[in-house]
């Protein structure tokens, strides 16, 4: 059902019953097998297909292995036993819930039965009474074989004592008939324990309160051993439904029908059923007429909190068809894989060979006789060495019955066999018949008797080569020889297939086979003609699942091959293939065989039986077939329109054994009241325009043939369709801000129409073509987007079409910085400069630009800013309006506006007035906050050279002109300086007026002092006298 809500993960061991008051499944309790019990108390409504938990404020111990009952009288749950997780002690506690209230109330019972866990519990209607059986009481291993009844009005309990009751067990299954008025209880188990050893049960008891006796209803035909399975009583067909339990392998996969009246078991092949379950709870809803089924477990891989909802119908049997366990004495033991076919002129079934289990192989004759229902071991002379997995067939014309192939030897040490042999019943003789030419060895082919054409046919097997063959071969008795007919068209390789001859058809009908190596199953039907030498694909419209090791024969009297058993999971069905209709059909005989694989079977034609023997089993069985009406057509559906209602079905699984004539319609508008309403041809469909459309109508069909009218088939309704449907547009994508998606955008388009259906939805995206919708549609693309949509139902009925707008920015904003001021170059400015960051979005704009300056704190801009001195760097993006953030884009650039500084050191022996008297020598020194600037130079006029090391003058009047330049290429002025040096003494000299002659002044004379010099100039003349 998949079921909103609802526990997670598995739950075992609950107590569950259907409020009717409440028209609720209510669970309480549970385990998940890792002893965490549970105290939650669950209501399911099949109607809306939703569990709640229901959050009592009072409830009971988290606890399991309680067991419930529904008080129709009192609308209350009853509640016994179980083991309290809180206490961690089994309880004899008794709790009512009242659904209206949400209340539970510990009722504190007089003389309750001891502690104890998973009894039989349940309610009988017509005595006012919860009965309840049996448990696991006080500890491990005590079981109880108590019959207690409890009266809510009185509360208190009464242990009834009956003189004949069941055996003590636990988990037994336990519900009651309200019809016939019995509680039934089967199965359970005692775990094998000390004192009692039987392990699981299948009997079958019923108990009437008023006269508080157990009678003992079990027959041959019933589910294997099994306890904690699901069981419930359906109203609607008077049968007890049982699904799974803990047993053989088969248990938990099993459903099984109980009809009380009649005291039968039926073993049914729903068309779906739920995985193997056990532990589970399971009540019958009377509203919905759903046997609902919840929770389980069978096995670490098996879901446990699934709800399946089961439809019961009674299964229709075949007026005189019927399966009948023989019950033999001195059967054969239970073979696989034996050769069997029936002796028309002995009247006997010859079996022979076949697989214990053990490593050797049957060498064994065997023969069956209906009449005195008595199998011989013939114990011939003389035999084919001990074999399994041949084949045989009964050769009419040499009265003998003809061997082929199969595993010769041990199990361990053996191989396959090519030989050819005969056996004759009158004379007990096997003859190795040698023929020079015959098939290669082989297992498990398919083999049959053309009584027409005189030949033993084979097809296929698994050859001795490691093969699967598709040859076919026919073997001529009189002639003793083999001869590969060499089709142009055969089936597939296999083995293991189901073969038989259709003596009226006068065709071999193969069906079904395995290939392990390509892991193939075959369903197909085929036949063969040997007058022409072809097989033809029959291509049935329905048939068995694929299978091999079935049991395949052809009944004569009613002219269907007959098929049993197999490897595939219906294979406790009979079903019948009718080649002149070319038409498979399940056949529904009262009672039927457990499943058998690699089984023998043939069909004894003075008898009218066909015989099945061993397998996995060594009981012998016989079938009986007789014409009669057919079961009820299936697969029905109505497509509701608008005014009118198309009935559509399937011929049905049984024809009864005779062609299909027509169909009957029953109709109303209330159900459970369908009357005849119309005839029809044999037809699968017939369209009823004779409705209002808001009305229910209610039909049942019936088929007819030769033997008359067969059972009606479950109701179906429908409401003719005038209402158009509706269609629902959900987005998925990544949602961002104001609206916009930031993704492509996923549109599923969900339709729905409560009468006949969806048919198609179709769409359009921005205007373009209308599409079917199919799978939900991807839209992508920045912008605004349109989908147009509707949709039309079976019915016609068109939709007025809607929309649905959204709009995509997949796309980032961009952001970009300008910087403006005195560039330098493409990093330094050698001024202030001014930060403009700009961004732009093709989507939803851009919502905000963030920014940083030298790694600092995000700030939102908002205008441009001016950045001084420095290196620097400015980080920056955009958030569009939609919520996505653009890269960061970043730019580094540097300011300097402050240029170097020079200095000139001037060292040299000083003169006066400025000059210098000897060598100068001018050291340069920059300074600079960006580093050691360059500094340039150039003397006396000259080039300008770039200063390295200091400057020497010498004698003159010098001028040097500097400058330094920074790492940002900023240059300070240029600056002139001047050195004078002057290293060299003026020169004077003193002049006289000529002397007397004789050299000698006779009177003052004047002397004339000059001096001269060619760089600075005279600044004085000294002088001195004597």
């Amino acid at each position: 059902m998949s079921p909103s809500g609802g526990p997670a993960g598995t739950i075992v061991n609950m107590a569950m019953v259907y409020d009717s008051a409440a028209d609720r499944m209510v669970v309480f309790g549970g385990t998940d097998f890792q002893g965490h019990g549970s105290d939650t108390t669950w209501a399911y409504d099949f109607e809306s297909n939703t569990w709640t938990d229901r959050n009592p404020e009072t409830h009971p111990h988290a606890g399991w292995l309680d067991r419930a009952a529904y008080d129709i009288w009192a609308h209350r749950m009853i509640m016994f036993g179980g083991y309290d997780s809180v206490t961690e002690r089994f309880t004899n506690e008794t709790w009512a819930y009242d659904y209206a209230g949400n209340s539970w109330r510990n009722l504190s019972a007089a003389r309750a039965p001891s502690p104890r866990t998973r009894p039989g519990l349940a309610f009988d209607s017509q005595s006012d009474r919860v009965i309840l059986f049996g448990g696991q009481a006080n500890g491990f291993y005590e079981y109880s074989n108590e019959t207690f009844s409890y009266n809510l009005l009185w509360n208190t309990w009464t242990n009834m004592s009956p003189a004949v009751h069941p055996a003590a067990r636990r988990s037994s299954m336990m519900a009651y008939d309200s019809k016939a008025d019995r509680m039934i209880l089967f199965g359970g188990t005692d775990d094998g324990s000390p004192g009692y050893g039987h392990g699981p049960y299948n009997d079958t008891w019923a108990y009437d309160y008023e006269t508080n006796t157990w009678t003992n209803m079990s027959q041959a035909i019933a589910p294997s051993p099994r306890y904690h399975g699901g069981f419930a009583y359906d109203s609607g067909v008077d049968r007890f439904v049982l699904y799974g339990g803990i047993g053989d392998d088969n248990s938990p996969f099993e459903t099984w029908l109980y009809d009380y009246n009649n005291n039968t078991w039926s073993l049914i092949g729903p068309d779906h059923s739920p995985p193997p379950k056990a532990l589970m709870g399971m009540a019958f809803d009377t509203q919905s007429a759903r046997t609902i089924m919840f929770g389980g477990n069978a096995g670490a891989n098996t879901p446990g909190n699934e709800t399946w909802a089961f439809t019961a119908e009674n299964p229709p049997q075949d007026s005189e068809t019927d399966w009948t366990n023989m019950n033999p004495s001195d059967a054969p033991a239970g073979y696989l894989n034996l050769a069997m076919v029936y002796d028309s002129d002995a009247d006997r079934m010859i079996a022979y060979g076949g697989w214990d289990g053990t490593d050797d192989a049957s060498n064994e004759t065997w023969a069956y006789d209906f009449e005195s229902n008595t199998w011989t071991n013939l114990h011939p002379a003389g035999h084919p060495d001990a074999t399994h997995l041949l084949r045989a067939a009964y050769d009419s014309g040499s009265r003998q019955t003809i061997l082929f192939g199969g595993w010769r030897g041990t199990i361990s040490d053996g191989t396959y066999s090519s030989g050819t042999w005969g056996y004759d019943f009158s004379s007990n003789t096997w003859t190795n018949l040698t023929p020079s030419e015959h098939p290669s060895a082989r297992s498990r082919q398919g083999m049959a008797y053309d009584a027409q054409s005189a030949r033993t046919i084979l097809f296929g097997g698994h050859t001795i080569d490691n093969t699967y063959d598709n040859e076919t071969w026919a073997y001529d008795a009189a002639q003793n020889r083999w001869t590969n007919m060499a089709p142009a068209v055969a089936p597939p390789g296999r083995r293991s297939p189901g073969m038989t001859y259709d003596s009226k058809s006068n065709r071999m009908i193969l069906f079904g086979g395995y290939d392990s190596y390509s892991d193939v199953v075959y369903n197909d039907t085929w036949a063969y003609d040997f007058d022409t030498n072809t097989w033809t694909n029959m291509s049935p419209p329905d048939g068995p699942a694929g299978r091999w090791g079935m049991g395949f024969s052809y009944d004569s009297a009613i002219d269907r091959c007959i098929l049993f058993g197999g490897t595939a999971d219906d294979n406790s069905k009979t079903w019948a293939y009718d080649f002149t209709n070319n038409s498979w059909s399940i056949l529904h005989p009262l009672h039927s065989p457990p499943f058998h694989e690699f089984q023998g079977m043939a069909y004894d034609s003075q008898s009218a039986r066909t015989i099945m023997f061993g397998g996995n089993t060594n009981d012998t069985w016989a079938l009986a077939t007789a014409p009669g009406p057919p079961s009820a057509p299936d697969n029905i559906w109505i497509r509701p329109g608008n005014g009118y209602l198309e009935l559509h079905w399937r011929a049905p699984p049984d024809d009864g054994m005779s062609p299909i004539t027509g169909y009957r319609i029953y109709r109303s508008t209330n159900p459970g009241q369908e009357a005849l309403f119309a005839e029809l041809g044999n037809l699968d469909t017939w369209t009823d325009s004779n409705v209002t459309n808001g009305e229910t109508y209610y039909y049942q069909l019936s088929a007819l043939n030769a033997y008359g009218e067969g059972p009606r088939s479950g109701a179906v309704s429908a409401e003719p369709d005038g209402t158009p449907p509706v269609t629902n547009a959900s987005l998925s994508g990544r949602l961002g801000n104001e609206g916009w998606w930031l993704s492509t955008v996923t549109v599923k388009l969900t339709a729905s129409d409560d009468n006949s259906g969806v048919a198609s939805t179709s769409y359009r995206v921005d205007g373009g073509d209308w599409q079917t919708y199919g799978f939900p549609v991807w839209v992508s693309g920045t912008g605004e987007h349109t989908v147009d949509f509707y949709s039309t139902d079976n019915a016609g009925n068109v939709e007025g079409w809607h929309s649905v707008g959204f709009r995509i920015d997949s796309t980032a904003p961009l952001t970009t910085i300008s910087l403006d001021g005195a560039a330098s170059d493409d990093y330094w400015f050698h001024s202030i400069v001014t930060v403009d960051i700009a961004a732009t979005d093709q989507g939803s704009g851009v919502g905000s630009t963030q920014y940083r300056l030298d790694g600092g704190t995000w700030a939102t801009y908002s205008a441009p800013f001016d950045v001084g001195d420095g290196e620097h760097s400015v980080d920056a993006y955009a958030v569009d309006v939609a919520g996505t953030s653009g890269p960061v884009v970043s730019r580094s650039f540097g300011v300097d506006t402050t240029p170097p500084i020079t200095t000139a050191q001037i060292a040299g022996p000083a003169g006066e007035n400025g000059w210098y008297v000897g060598a100068v020598q001018v050291t340069l020194a920059a300074t600079d906050a960006l580093g050691t600037p360059t500094i340039w130079v150039r003397v006396d006029g000259g080039s300008w050279t770039r200063y390295t090391s200091p400057l020497r003058f010498d004698t003159g009047v010098h001028t040097f002109d500097y400058y330094a330049v920074d790492a940002s290429d900023l240059q300070e002025g240029v600056q002139t300086q001047m050195v004078s040096i002057d290293s060299a003494a003026p020169t004077a000299s003193a002049s006289l007026p000529p002397p007397a002659a004789s050299g000698w002044y006779t009177s003052p004379i004047p002397v004339t002092i000059t001096a001269s010099d060619a760089l600075s100039g005279v600044a004085s003349i000294f002088y001195r006298i004597d």
